[in-house]
């Protein structure tokens, strides 16, 4: 039954039924047994184990020789989160990525960032063979990552290498470890192909330290910032949204830098690279998503432990206005003016609920039941006039008589392209 040694051992823990003497895995224990077959054979299973000399114990995997064809990195400094498909260092990486195809070049690749992740995607839509550089702690770390990437790109096993390098430990965030990648990235490759790389900036001095490199200028693109898609200031909203009284439970949805939750990378890059001006994930597309799915998903963002949750204010559309600012410091709008709001009764009787504002040491004190509602308020209560209310799980909308849904948009000649996704009440601040 048990054929391995390390197996055996579990099965020895195995719970006899007493009635017919067979035999049931405790899940634990089985998740164990899965996660060590996984750690045992997945690496292994790869054609071609390189370590290199360049980098902090970098290591390759992957089933064709990363010495076989020449490798090419495409180079992008930092671009905005909100890109389109015709944003000009989204069209020239596509260019550099047919290029590598056209010389059958093998592609260094990355992830952390979309300037990235566009040619991940980019070689796995084209059959392009590619190595991903990346950091990890240990090797059940590598075989996690393989396993969540490889389904999260859809990516093809056989066209997909990978090189690992020691991630830093204790690390305070994953940026720490990206001069390191950018380096080993350019090291690892024989062609260095710019797109849009800022002058002066960290990508050009790595390049023009690169003196053994052959640089292609074929697909480079002069590099320059844009601001933020929209504008919300406060003049250009009306509160006449509130005209026959507010008495509503609001979730406003906001612009989503990479894909929505449940959706993976790969269908959010092939929307980006056929999107035309617009960003694909912005806030009126992330609220039509969700008006479609009819389920708001849940997030761990300021909740403890492994809760997820959704979130919601009580402030009236007209109240939370001043909230809608631009917030340099997260790159992104506090509060955009895209929502679905609930009445009170509806969304109380749905399990909706005020969260409590309170200083970190009165968490511990409070019962278990109410501790997934417990939100720091900050310094000075800042956090307090959100009037946040939060729901447990992910909310499905249709809990709610569609008589107590309203859905809010910025511009009321946006109605029409959420007409389709929903029956409710659409209303407009403009």
């Amino acid at each position: 039954m048990c054929k391995s040694s390390s197996i055996k051992k579990i099965c020895q823990q195995l719970k006899p039924l007493s009635d017919n003497k067979k035999y049931i895995l405790d899940k634990t224990l089985l998740d164990y047994i899965l996660l060590t077959n996984r750690m045992q054979f997945a690496m292994s299973e790869f054609k071609f184990i390189q370590k290199l000399e360049i980098g902090k114990n970098s290591v390759y995997y992957g089933d064709f020789d990363m010495n076989s064809n020449p490798r090419a990195v495409v180079f992008n400094s930092r671009q905005t989160k909100t890109p389109s498909g015709t944003d000009l260092w989204v069209i020239n990486t596509l260019k550099a990525i047919s290029f590598a195809l056209k010389h059958d070049w093998v592609v260094i690749t990355s992830l952390g960032m979309n300037t990235w992740e566009l040619p991940v995607w980019a070689c796995s839509a084209n059959g392009v063979r590619q190595i991903i550089v990346l950091p990890a702690k240990d090797e059940s770390d590598r075989d996690s990552i393989i396993e969540s990437v490889t389904a999260d790109f859809k990516l093809d096993r056989n066209n997909t290498g990978w090189l690992f390098f020691q991630a830093t430990e204790k690390a305070r965030s994953a940026k720490t470890d990206w001069p390191l990648r950018d380096k080993l990235a350019a090291q690892a490759a024989d062609i260095i192909l710019p797109v849009s790389v800022r002058t002066g900036g960290n990508l050009d001095t790595l390049i023009r330290n690169m003196r053994d490199k052959k640089i292609i200028n074929e697909c480079n693109t002069r590099y320059k910032t844009r601001p933020p898609e929209r504008d919300y200031s406060p003049d250009k909203l009306h509160t006449s949204i509130e005209q026959a009284g507010w008495n509503y439970i609001t979730h406003w949805t906001r612009t989503c830098y990479g894909h929505w939750p449940g959706e993976n990378s790969s269908s959010f890059y092939e929307k980006l690279a056929e999107s035309k001006g617009i960003y694909p994930g912005n806030a009126l597309e992330t609220l039509k998503n969700i008006l479609l799915e009819k389920l708001i998903r849940g997030s761990s963002r300021h909740l403890r432990g492994d809760l997820k949750g959704v979130a919601f204010s009580g402030l009236s559309p007209a109240r939370l206005i001043p909230l809608m600012r631009w917030r340099k410091r997260y790159v992104r709008w506090g509060f955009e003016p895209y929502g679905i709001a609930i009445r009170r009764k509806a969304a109380i009787k749905a399990g909706i609920q005020p969260v409590i504002y309170a200083k970190t040491e009165l968490y511990d004190r409070l019962l278990e039941a109410d501790k997934p509602y417990f939100q720091n308020e900050g310094e000075a209560g800042a956090w307090r006039e959100e009037n946040e209310w939060r729901y447990l799980g992910d909310f499905d909308l249709t809990s709610v008589n569609i008589d107590d849904l309203r859905i809010i948009t910025f511009k009321s000649s946006e109605s029409e392209i959420l007409k389709s996704a929903t029956r409710a009440e659409i209303v407009s601040f403009t």
